[in-house]
């Protein structure tokens, strides 16, 4: 049971990571509120993972207080579950609210049960004892006992006893219908997404760079503030140095190139993201079709590795990358070797410029990345 639950909030956590937590166009899909700026959502996923043990983990011990803290955490652990799932389903927007869950009996009675356990064990109404509980001395890791008195009863003595396993499926079904109920609306959003992704794509031949700009803040900012040179201030001094040097050419023509290849990994994530891989022992296995015949895209989170390049300067063109290798010393090292194994006067030129620019990283990378070009390691 956990595990199902678990895969469904990744997804809903890898939806938020890659399309919603940077995204202006996917941020006014959902309820994306001043609060969500503080990603309190990365901290419900994070309270999940830490009370899912507690909930699906079974706990047998022989002492009494061990059992009766085992019980108080299980039933706790269920109301900050069922509190987070109410706040879930207000951010992605999908229109359920308190009132609705307390109409679904899977929330209902676990919720009860825990109020009248650890929440309200002693109820009043105004001056009027309503109710006490107090746990019984049954020793099971698989019963919780109470006994109960009620005003409904004349306040006579009832043993209430409950399967932990009918709490375990209550709240499991719970999960997974308004997990699955997020999900179906972040598949709305992450086609809405795709969709403007399209557009996004026909802009890049019929807009202004400065225009193409703007739009991909809006839209795409991870691929503008996560890559080297591709920072909003960064590409448009390149683009207005393009014409008087390969150097600026080549990271214009980069940046238009990775750009459409971004698009196209988006989009096909946009859809494969609901359809993760399937584990077995000792290998991966992919969904290469869905149950129309068409081919699903292989998920962002299966890593295939690419054969190893056999250029002979990719080791010391790596290094000179790095930011702990940019100083003089290191540099005069990783360079010297490149020279030493080619002999292009431009890669000489770019070298001794990159030395120039040490700590100026326009002007580096733009060298870099043309060393790249010329060595075909771009």
């Amino acid at each position: 049971m956990k595990e199902l639950v678990k895969e469904k909030l990744q997804i809903i956590e890898d939806v938020w990571n890659e399309f919603i937590w940077d995204n202006k166009f996917c941020r006014n899909q959902i309820n994306f509120s001043p609060d969500a700026e503080s990603n309190y959502f990365g901290d419900i996923l994070g309270y999940f993972q830490d009370t899912f043990d507690i909930i699906y983990e079974k706990k047998n011990s022989a002492v009494h207080a061990e059992n009766f803290a085992s019980h108080i955490s299980f039933l706790q652990a269920i109301y900050v579950q069922q509190d987070f799932i109410e706040e879930m389903l207000i951010l992605f927007k999908t229109g359920k609210v308190k009132g609705d869950l307390k109409e679904d009996p899977n929330y209902a009675l676990n919720r009860e049960i825990r109020n009248e356990l650890v929440g309200h064990p002693f109820r009043k109404i105004g001056d009027r004892v309503l109710s006490t509980t107090v746990f019984g001395y049954e020793r099971s890791p698989d019963t919780i006992a109470y006994l109960r008195y009620h005003s409904d009863n004349d306040f006579k003595c009832e043993i209430i006893k409950v399967k932990i396993e009918n709490i375990l499926e209550r709240h499991t079904a719970f999960l997974e219908f308004y997990f699955d109920l997020i999900i179906k609306n972040l598949k709305l959003t992450a086609g809405r997404y795709r969709d403007e992704l399209e557009e996004v794509k026909k802009k890049i031949e019929e807009v202004s760079f400065q225009s193409l700009i703007k739009i991909l803040l809006q839209k795409m900012k991870p691929f503008l503030e996560n890559t080297t040179l591709y920072d909003e201030k960064s590409i448009l001094e390149i683009y207005e140095k393009r014409d008087q040097h390969e150097r600026y050419a080549a990271v214009y023509d980069s940046f238009l190139r990775d750009l459409k290849k971004r698009i196209i990994q988006l989009q096909e994530y946009s859809t494969s993201v609901f359809s993760p891989a399937v584990f077995s022992d000792d290998h991966i296995e992919l969904p290469l079709f869905d149950d129309e015949g068409n081919f699903i895209p292989m998920p962002k989170n299966v890593v295939v590795k690419a054969a190893k390049a056999n250029e002979s300067c990719h080791y010391e063109l790596s290094k000179l990358s790095e930011k702990n290798h940019r100083n003089p010393m290191s540099f005069e090292h990783f360079s010297s070797c490149i020279k030493a194994k080619c002999s292009d006067t431009t890669v000489s030129d770019e070298l001794d410029r990159m030395n120039d620019y040490l700590y100026n990283d326009l002007e580096y990378f733009c060298s870099y990345k043309l060393i790249k070009r010329i060595l075909k390691q771009d």
